[in-house]
């Protein structure tokens, strides 16, 4: 996997909140984040595209959800033609959404639900935008069907419950500067409530778990991108370069600079 060069494509979805295009790779696109949600629908050729370092084969009928929270690479193994669907949070039944906290890649997609949405974006019609939505979200419902086929039922169902939710909206928000105060009220629950069964299924306070994002964020970049020390320390939502120096060494024992290099000398 090459890290030589880091992007963030910007967000193409525009104010409907969701963009299409179709699209042809000849050659690997380079290291990146994502600014919003991404679904990429394999019409033609095969890939490898690593999520956070881990590799998932992309076929004809594969279909990629990547989150902004991940870090892409896709090697391309010979030309590929795919649909690419960029959306925001709006896009998304809440009911979803703490399923979509990583990204991931599944086979055998109804791929009529894709063809009807490609066929409605840009479309003039009455309730465009409905429409559009809910074929989205009949394609992740039904994703997210297959991905969790092989999981215990109990395992599924805890996605659902509300600190699984807190933990998807910190990955969507942890570039801002969050506070528990607008994490309540955003889940209309009182601090103490919040924070109680927070802690009971994470075993972190919030604070904690936002800090601990930040943090996988921020290792991601030094060992994916080339970005530096103070860019890395922005882009994963620390207040301050002093700050992030700071709160990486307490926690990692090392400086960024040194976790840097110590990671790429053991590889």
């Amino acid at each position: 996997m090459s890290n030589s060069l880091f992007e963030v494509p910007k967000s193409d979805a525009g104010d409907n909140g969701i963009a299409i295009q179709k699209r042809v790779l000849n050659s690997s696109f380079p290291t990146h984040l994502h600014s919003i949600f991404e679904l990429e629908y394999i019409l033609d050729g095969e890939a490898v595209t690593y999520i956070d370092n881990k590799p998932f084969l992309l076929t004809k009928g594969s279909l990629k959800l990547c989150t902004p929270l991940d870090v892409e690479f896709l090697e391309v193994q010979s030309n590929v033609t795919l649909l690419n669907i960029n959306f925001t949070e709006k896009f998304i039944s809440p009911e979803l959404l703490s399923d979509l906290a990583t990204g991931f890649v599944v086979t055998n997609v109804d791929d009529r639900l894709v063809t009807l949405l490609n066929d409605e974006v840009d479309q003039d019609k009455p309730y465009s935008p409905l429409y559009q939505k809910s074929l989205l979200n009949l394609i992740l419902l039904d994703i997210i069907r297959k991905k969790n086929l092989n999981l215990p039922q109990n395992e599924a169902n805890k996605n659902s419950n509300i600190a699984q939710q807190i933990a998807l909206y910190i990955h969507l928000h942890y570039r801002e500067q969050l506070s528990l105060k607008e994490i309540s009220e955003h889940f209309s629950y009182t601090h103490k409530h919040l924070s109680k069964i927070f802690h009971s299924t994470f075993g972190m306070s919030i604070a904690q778990y936002i800090c601990k994002t930040r943090l996988e964020q921020a290792e991601k970049l030094l060992l994916c991108s080339n970005l530096s020390v103070t860019e890395i320390s922005n882009e994963a939502g620390f207040p301050s370069i002093s700050t992030f120096f700071r709160v990486f060494k307490a926690h990692r024992g090392i400086s960024p600079k040194e976790f840097q290099r110590n990671t790429v000398t053991e590889d």
